[in-house]
C-alpha cells in the first residue's frame, strides 16, 4: 500500500507536468499572478513522511540547541538534510541539459500559467494495476 501511495503521488506530478508540456502558453505578467482561488499550491511538508527518489537521501532534521540560553533568551538551531529529488520540486534546467539554466536563472513568472489538474490519487490506490 505504500508503494502505491508514493506511486500515486509520482503519477499525479507526472501527469501534471506532462499535461502542461503540450500546451503552448506564455506565462502572464506579475501584475496579473494573483486571482482568487486560481492559483493551486502543490506543495507538501518536507519532513520524515516526504517521498524521496528511490536512490536518493531521505529527509534528515537534527535539533542542535533547543532552550534558554545563559542570558535568558531563547535559542532554537537545526541542521537539515534532504535531496534535491525529494517533495514538490522542480529540476533545473541544467539537470538534463550541459548547459541549461540553473534554478535560479529561471525567472519566477516562467513558472505560472495554464494548468490542468488532474487527481488520480484515488484511482492509483484503488487498484492492483499500475497507474
Amino acid at each position: 500500500m505504500k508503494s502505491n501511495k508514493w506511486l500515486a503521488k509520482y503519477t499525479l506530478i507526472v501527469i501534471l507536468l506532462s499535461v502542461s508540456s503540450f500546451f503552448n502558453v506564455s506565462a502572464k505578467s506579475p501584475d496579473t499572478f494573483h486571482e482568487p482561488g486560481k492559483l493551486l499550491d502543490m506543495t507538501y511538508p518536507f519532513d520524515e513522511n516526504t517521498i524521496y527518489w528511490p536512490t536518493a537521501e531521505p529527509f534528515k532534521l537534527e535539533k542542535l540547541d533547543w532552550g534558554i540560553l545563559e542570558d535568558g533568551w531563547w535559542y532554537a538551531s537545526n541542521n537539515y538534510g534532504a535531496s534535491e529529488h525529494g517533495g514538490t520540486h522542480a529540476d533545473a534546467p541544467i539537470h538534463f541539459a550541459e548547459k541549461g539554466k540553473t534554478i535560479d536563472q529561471v525567472p519566477l513568472h516562467d513558472w505560472i500559467g495554464l494548468a490542468a489538474k488532474i487527481d488520480v490519487v484515488s484511482k492509483c490506490l484503488s487498484t492492483e494495476i499500475i497507474c
